[in-house]
């Protein structure tokens, strides 16, 4: 009997999973599920699972049994929209208070450990469009004037007190560490806390605590809709102001107004013959009247800027 070498070849086959490890990595999974989103993204899945057994019954299933499975779409859907819509409104109500938390020990470490810093060069640049969305672009230069800075504060908000407040969700904010490098600096963690009047206070989290005698670059960039929508219109003026706590050596505040419009204007705050500032408004290269307001030496706590009225 020749059997060949064939007999000696041990075939090998992959081991066959048992039914214990998969019920074992289906629970685990479940759990980690149920950790991270709760009960609610628990019953999400489930009214899921019953929205998409219900669509294929519909699919396949005998008339009877389709309009009990359209019943039961309609309302596994529903629940699902109703979960889903809870489990948001919970998460932004968490999301807020955590930003509350971070603002009040920001604070309490700034009079803690005094922080401090002069402002050497601020400029702020608002881009007005006709339906009176403004693009602001903030450049901030800063020198620390005590032993260790580790975040840096701006404040920025409408003008005027009717800005709805559902605009707060479209409210788009990019920050970025100044640098001379063509590429540009990193982008450093941020959160903005809203306040009274529809004021936005941006904290920047510098990472690495900045010491003292260092310089800090910063800019950023902040979409804000229907900022300037009365004055668009037509319907009154609009103020762009700014008030520093402390003193600022130079600030530079420049206003864009829409293609074709033109507009008056008289600064806010300055003494002319006392305080060291000037004020010009010419066309750019794209025919937009730019009104530009320079001071310089401004000591902190007053309020300074623009008024401007559309012809």
């Amino acid at each position: 009997m020749m059997f060949g070498s064939n007999s000696a070849r041990a075939v090998r086959r992959r081991p066959a999973v048992k039914p214990s490890s998969m019920i074992a990595s289906l629970t685990e999974l479940l759990h980690d599920h149920i950790f991270y989103t709760g009960v609610v993204g628990l019953i999400e899945s489930i009214l899921g699972v019953l929205a998409f057994g219900g669509v294929l019954s519909v699919v396949f299933g005998s008339p009877t049994v389709k309009a009990a499975a359209v019943i039961a779409v309609v309302l596994g859907v529903l629940g699902l929209f109703i979960l889903l819509v809870a489990n948001r409104t919970e998460w932004r109500r968490r999301s807020d208070r955590d930003r509350r938390l971070i603002r009040h020990y920001c604070d309490e470490l700034k009079e803690r450990y005094q922080h401090a810093w002069t402002i050497t060069n601020w400029t702020c640049v608002t881009t007005i469009a006709p339906n009176g969305d403004a693009h602001l672009v903030i450049t901030c230069a800063a020198v620390v004037e005590c032993d260790l800075l580790d975040f840096f504060s701006i404040w920025d908000g409408p003008n005027w007190d009717g800005w709805p407040e559902r605009f707060r969700r479209r409210v788009r904010i990019r920050v970025r560490r100044h640098s001379e490098h063509p590429n540009g600096g990193t982008r450093p963690d941020v959160t903005p806390t809203w306040m009274a009047r529809n004021r936005v206070q941006i904290l920047v989290h510098l990472g690495q605590p900045a010491r003292r005698g260092e310089t800090i670059g910063l800019v950023a960039e902040i979409d804000w809709p229907a900022r300037c929508l009365p004055f668009a219109r037509g319907e009154s003026c609009e103020e762009f102001v700014q008030k520093f706590p402390i003193l600022v050596h130079l600030a530079r505040n420049t206003i864009v107004l829409p293609k074709g419009y033109d507009a008056c204007f008289e600064t806010i705050g300055l003494v002319k013959g006392v305080d060291d500032f000037t004020l010009t408004s010419e066309p750019n290269t794209n025919g937009q009247i730019e009104t530009t307001l320079v001071t310089r030496n401004i000591e902190g706590g007053r309020r300074v800027g623009l008024r401007l009225d559309l012809r």
